[in-house]
């Protein structure tokens, strides 16, 4: 009986050690670049507030965002950076069963007619549909902060859909990281002259490691220490381009890429 009752013991003294880890776990802040395939959605977890940058393609979405939240049903704000599938047709799927209190895009990036008609959907609901441009900011809490720094307003009719991608810089703590959207390295050129003293750690590649995007002259001006990039594995667009890897390895700065179907997640310290 007393071995018996020492195993029961033991037993409990895992088990709660297990559930101490798991919420350990679950309470660390951090940004996650999930793996959805050929697309792009990236999470700011923090114990104030969750924000959502994309929502990828399809369904795989809901798969990463679970391993993050866990039963929390709650995503604080969704940023859609811009009007293509791989970017939002994800977001539909989470709408249908998270509570979301605010959604932010770029009203004059004309989309598809199913674009339009799930931004009406949006605004048919509860939920508020926010259009923001360079300038405005969403506070998560002291020092912590997602700025949007493109597009500008009236300053967009030479650029298409990609390139008038939402550009949100995160800045919390120590952390800071570049999220661009599918911007061209047109878009790279203006934010070099306009945010001439943006340092950041962490660069969301352009335009899933695009070699129209992650120019020579935009990595080398802001040496990040890594970049991270988010395509599908064997996807039709030859993505990432071997040129833009050459280029970051060039100046070392350390890749990190999704095409294997493994999240990746940066603490915020």
């Amino acid at each position: 009986m007393k071995k018996e009752k020492k195993y029961q013991i033991i037993v409990l003294i895992i088990f709660f050690l297990v559930l101490i880890i798991f919420f350990n776990i679950n309470k660390s802040e951090k940004v996650v670049f999930m793996a959805v395939g050929q697309g792009d959605a990236s999470l700011i977890y923090t114990k104030d507030r969750t924000i959502l940058i994309d929502g990828g393609p399809d369904w795989t979405v809901l798969l990463e965002l679970a391993k993050v939240l866990k039963y929390k049903m709650k995503i604080n704000d969704i940023v859609i950076t811009h009007p293509h599938s791989d970017h939002y047709f994800g977001l539909a799927e989470i709408l249908d069963r998270y509570e979301v209190d605010n959604i932010y895009y770029y009203g004059d990036n004309i989309g598809s007619d199913s674009y339009n008609i799930f931004i009406n959907s949006i605004k048919e609901s509860n939920i508020r549909l926010i259009n923001v441009e360079r300038g405005d900011k969403i506070s998560l809490r002291d020092n912590c902060y997602l700025y949007f720094l493109w597009p500008i307003k009236g300053k967009d009719k030479d650029f298409d859909a990609n390139e008038l991608s939402i550009v949100n810089y995160f800045t919390c703590g120590k952390q800071r990281i570049l999220f661009t959207g599918d911007i061209s390295g047109a878009v790279e050129k203006r934010l070099i002259s306009m945010d001439k003293n943006l340092e950041f750690e962490v660069l969301k590649s352009a335009h899933h490691g695009s070699n129209k995007s992650n120019s020579w002259d935009f990595l080398s001006f802001f040496s990040p220490k890594e970049i991270v990039i988010s395509a599908g594995k064997d996807n039709k667009h030859g993505l990432p381009s071997p040129e833009a890897i050459n280029r970051a390895k060039a100046l070392r700065i350390e890749v990190q890429s999704l095409v294997e179907g493994k999240s990746y997640e940066v603490l915020i310290n």
